[in-house]
This record gives structure tokens, C-alpha cells and sequence, in this order.
């Protein structure tokens, strides 16, 4: 899958039906930024496209593992709440690799989202 393609994808799993009800009020603000950081990183794809690609690569560790660990994208209303605080974090990593400017609202890491997991 290409970037362009991905990050298509990636904005229809950040707006999805019942958005309200399925990210909470308490993410709702942070949806805007995600979107940034995703126009932002699509911009920066065709000035540094070798960076990208490792940073791509960190992004795909993390969900790999957040789908080991029984993590689904749309959150399940019954997930643990390891599971959804992890799929957060996978965004905010997506901030803090493709969009540093944007600040995240956590630290964040591929290893503090593999520990959330465990």
C-alpha cells in the first residue's frame, strides 16, 4: 500500500460513524490534530521520503503489536482499557514521528506502547 493510500485509510479510521460516541469526548479534541499530522506527513513524504519510510516502519512495529494483543481499529466499546489507551498512543506516535511541531499529548514511544500492552 502506498503512503497516500494508507494515510486515506487512516483518515477514514479517525472519522467514523458515530465519532462522538466511538472516540469519546476526551479525544475528540485530539481527532484535529491526527488530521494535521496527516497533511503534515504527506508534505514532508516528498521532501524526506527515506525518513518516512523508517518512521513508517516504527508506526507498523507499533500496531503490529497492538493487533497481537487483541487491539482492533475501531475500538470495541468493551475493549480493555490497556487496548484502548494503546490505540491512542498509536496515534500519538503517528504525531510525534510525522508531525513533531504538533506536540503530543503524552510521552510516547514504541516501547511505552508495548508496555501499555503487557
Amino acid at each position: 500500500m502506498t503512503e497516500l493510500a494508507s494515510e486515506k485509510l487512516h483518515i477514514q479510521e479517525l472519522l467514523q460513524d458515530n465519532l462522538v460516541s466511538s472516540v469519546g469526548l476526551e479525544r475528540l479534541g485530539r481527532i484535529e490534530v491526527y488530521l494535521k499530522a496527516i497533511t503534515q506527513r504527506v508534505i514532508k513524504l516528498q521532501e524526506q521520503p527515506d525518513r518516512d519510510r523508517l518512521h513508517s516502519l516504527e508506526v507498523s512495529r507499533a500496531i503490529e503489536a497492538y493487533e497481537a494483543a487483541g487491539g482492533r481499529i475501531p475500538v470495541p466499546h468493551a475493549s480493555p482499557k490497556n487496548l484502548v489507551a494503546a490505540r491512542w498512543l498509536l496515534e500519538e506516535l503517528r504525531v510525534s514521528l510525522f508531525a513533531q511541531s504538533l506536540g503530543t499529548s503524552e510521552p510516547v514511544s514504541l516501547k511505552r506502547i508495548q508496555k501499555q500492552l503487557s
